[in-house]
């Protein structure tokens, strides 16, 4: 082999080893751990949940303010409802919700939610080269709260949109910071059986604990929501792009037993997963309705993490 020819290939193995690293790389998104209220993240409703986080183009009840909060307008009741999730290592958050209709094109619903942990281990920190272990020194906690004010107005037969105005506080051991941010939702009635959802969520200012800003973790999401009334069936297809994670694409379905009893099943996939049947991306779900009452669970795996456990209960008053 010459001289230029062994040149040749071995730069050629330097841009193949350069891609190879950075393909690699790529699995980090270049924005990874630079936002805060990172609980905004976690989906809300065991409905939604067990159908795969993907509800933007269905949200047809008082979690709408969590997925599109234009899909508040198509309540034809009152609801209220409550949610406890059980995360990883005794993480716990919980919500509750409240949706009024104001007139037959308007929708308010007021919303309050709080993740906590306690019992974090203080420890010493290591001050001298001779210092070979810190010691414990007492705990503290963390949690994170959330305020929602939301309204949605229908524009006509086929527009509806919705806003959010959230207040968020995150707080560390005697640490804390607050900001505000918006979401705004779009729904547009395609036929009679299928929507598409449109979001932003968490737009707004960085929050700041002692001297450093964060950003909020921004979403733009899209969703295809539908009905099969003939099988019993309701599904929806969202695709995520978040401000620090690569796009996420998510389905679901639901299957409706005599409006009593719910099954529901979903999958999230992020379009750098190198395997598209991991475990960690299934949903599962199910719920029971008794007149206005409905109680929903739904069951997540996470891989290594561990399994995650939403419940929710939800409750309709008035006439519709």
């Amino acid at each position: 082999m010459s001289q230029r020819n062994l040149q040749l290939y071995t730069k050629v193995a330097a841009v193949l080893i350069a891609v190879t690293a950075f393909a690699l790389a790529m699995d980090i998104h270049p924005n990874a751990g630079k936002t805060a209220a990172s609980f905004l993240k976690l989906g809300l409703g065991a409905r939604a949940i067990g159908m795969g986080e993907s509800y933007a183009g269905i949200a047809d009840d008082v979690y709408a303010v969590y997925w599109n909060p234009a899909g508040l307008n198509s309540l034809e009741r009152n609801e209220i409802t409550a949610m406890h999730t059980e995360w990883f290592q005794d993480i716990r958050y919980e919500y509750a919700s409240a949706a009024i209709r104001l007139d037959e094109k308007s929708v308010c619903a007021f919303s309050l939610g709080g993740l906590y942990l306690s019992g974090i281990e203080r420890r010493t920190v290591l001050e001298l080269p001779e210092d070979d272990a810190s010691v414990p020194v007492g705990t503290f906690g963390a949690y994170d709260l959330l305020a929602v004010a939301s309204y949605s107005m229908k524009l006509d037969d086929n527009w509806t949109l919705g806003a959010n105005l959230k207040g968020i506080l995150e707080s560390i051991d005697v640490y804390s910071g607050f900001t505000a941010a918006v979401d705004i939702g779009a729904m547009y009635k395609l036929s009679k059986n299928v929507k598409l959802g449109m979001v932003l969520q968490n737009f707004g200012p960085h929050l700041t604990i002692i001297s450093t800003s964060y950003w909020l973790p921004l979403n733009v999401k899209v969703g295809l929501g539908f009905v099969i009334p003939e099988w019993n069936l309701t599904g929806d297809v969202d695709i995520n792009q978040p401000i620090d994670n690569f796009t996420k694409i998510s389905g679901g379905l639901e299957y409706n037993f005599s409006n009593t009893i719910f099954l529901r099943a979903g999958y999230r996939y992020r379009v750098t997963d190198p395997d598209i049947l991991q475990v960690a991306g299934i949903t599962a779900g199910v719920g029971f309705r008794l007149d206005e009452y409905q109680l929903d669970y739904a069951f997540v795996p996470f891989g290594e993490l561990g399994i995650t456990h939403r419940i929710s209960f939800t409750a309709r008053l008035g006439k519709k």
